[in-house]
């Protein structure tokens, strides 16, 4: 029987620059995290993910996009997830913000049964559910060290585009706490639930994000050296 690693480890400087001492790169994570955060956070008819929608969509992601990863084995094209999705949003560059309203209803919210629920307890949870024991987790350690974003109350701090904001300014007020927050907190499930987004997603808009978004956190995994605790996934 495997015993599941109950938290996350982190590599041994080897004398090389320890990131998280460098403005550069946690800028670079707060600003990329807080774009894709917003947009899987807040529905396309909120200004605040239009404005982020549309940064994103400004920007030449194939060679501006400051994280990238390889594509998965079995995947067709570009061999960097950076470069695939930068193609996947050029393509959804003619969607409009009603239809994109009506897909980011169906995978964010509902009703119905969600191929890729946002919320990280739905997959760490034995029982599959909101505000499972991860939830608590997470806002129990929130409360140790003082971490406060400001939200929408009635969206559980793990839906995915609220934990990206919560990493987001968590990088630039205490990065120290950073690799605690990914490792044990989105790096065991945020990779699966990616994967799940890019097979539902109907739009080249969502499938674009959801994998600049992958490519993002497993590009910030390999620099801070973060292997994330071992959690079982029960979906």
């Amino acid at each position: 029987m495997n015993v599941q690693q109950k938290s996350y480890s982190r590599a041994k400087a080897d004398g090389t620059l320890d990131l998280l001492g460098d403005a550069e790169f946690l800028e670079a994570y707060a600003a990329t995290a807080k774009l894709l955060g917003t947009c899987f956070a807040y529905s396309p008819k909120e200004e605040a993910s239009m404005r982020a929608l549309a940064a994103i969509r400004s920007m030449d992601v194939a060679s501006d996009w400051p994280f990238d990863a390889e594509a998965e084995e079995g995947t067709t094209g570009e061999t960097s997830m950076r470069a695939q999705a930068a193609s996947l949003i050029e393509d959804g560059l003619s969607e409009d913000e009603a239809s994109l309203a009506q897909e980011y209803q169906r995978l964010f919210v509902g009703p119905g049964h969600l191929a890729a629920a946002p919320w990280g307890s739905v997959y760490l949870d034995r029982d599959k559910v909101l505000y499972g024991c991860s939830w608590v987790e997470l806002r129990a350690w929130m409360r140790e060290h003082d971490v406060v974003v400001k939200y929408d109350e009635h969206v559980p701090e793990d839906q995915i585009g609220r934990i990206l904001v919560l990493s987001a300014e968590v990088a630039l007020q205490k990065r120290e706490l950073l690799p605690e927050l990914l490792g044990n907190h989105m790096l065991p499930w945020a990779g699966h639930y990616f994967n799940l987004l890019l097979a539902d997603a109907r739009l080249a808009t969502y499938k674009g994000l959801a994998q600049l978004a992958h490519a993002t956190i497993t590009d910030v995994q390999m620099l801070l050296g973060i292997t994330p605790a071992n959690r079982r996934l029960y979906r």
